[in-house]
Order: structure tokens, then C-alpha cells, then sequence
């Protein structure tokens, strides 16, 4: 931009400089787009909240590709120790736990391992409605 931009504005500050009205229009857009990508990068630096919310940045949510391949693979034990140690992690998820609970219950049939995973699961979330799915979620699996 440097190679192409600075002689292009001394070019057109040349007749502006003599007196000539016909390039002064054409300066003003060459000028905007000289300092345009600066500032948007100035921008970027001082405010990264207005786009990015502080708390997305703090903690990305997880990601259960690998556990979903696992599942599709069959190994229901590999993607339950993958589980636990997110759980471990972010325990605040209360998708970790539904998936452990699906797991548990559903792939490999196991009421004892659902209702440890259940109990787990309702001492570590703090937030009601995130017991309460839990809950609806473990009563509704026969």
C-alpha cells in the first residue's frame, strides 16, 4: 500500500499544490483509502469487546466432534473418560453432562453409571434451570 499510496498522493497533491481544482476531488477518496485500513486496525486493538464479547474470549465452549466420532465408532467408554475430563474442566456445562447421561443410559445401558453421572451432575451445577434439564433428562430415559 506504501509503494502505490504515497507516490499516488504526492501525484495528485502536485496540482493542488499549482493551483489546479480538477485533482482535489480526486484526492479526497485516495486519502480515505490510505487511512481506512489503519484505522479500522487501530480500532480492532482499542475495541475487540464491541465485536468479541469479553466472556466468549475467557471460555470457548466445547466441542464434542471428537466424542461424537468416538460414539460412531463405539467406543462409549474412550468418549465417557473424554467427557469427564471436560466435565473436570467446565463443570458449569450442562451439556457435558446430558452427553455423559446419553452415554451412560442410552449407549451403554447402564442405570447404576446414569445415576452416579446424574448425582454428579446436580451437586456441580449451580444454576437451577441447568439442574432441572438434567433432571428432565435423566427421568424421561427408561
Amino acid at each position: 500500500m506504501l509503494i502505490f499510496g504515497v507516490p499516488g498522493c504526492i501525484f495528485l497533491l502536485i496540482p493542488i499544490i499549482w493551483g489546479s481544482p480538477v485533482a482535489f476531488p480526486l484526492f479526497i477518496p485516495a486519502f480515505a483509502f490510505l487511512i481506512a485500513i489503519p484505522l479500522a486496525e487501530l480500532g480492532s486493538h482499542f475495541f475487540p469487546d464491541f465485536f468479541y464479547a469479553h466472556h466468549w474470549r475467557d471460555r470457548p465452549k466445547p466441542t464434542f466432534s471428537i466424542i461424537r466420532g468416538l460414539k460412531n465408532q463405539g467406543q462409549f467408554k474412550e468418549a465417557l473418560s473424554q467427557l469427564t475430563s471436560m466435565a473436570a474442566t467446565d463443570s458449569q456445562e450442562e451439556n457435558i453432562w446430558l452427553e455423559m447421561l446419553e452415554i451412560a443410559l442410552i449407549d451403554l445401558r447402564d442405570k447404576k453409571l446414569g445415576e452416579e453421572i446424574y448425582q454428579e451432575a446436580i451437586s456441580a451445577l449451580e444454576s437451577q434451570t441447568k439442574r432441572d434439564n438434567v433432571k428432565r433428562f435423566f427421568e424421561n430415559i427408561p
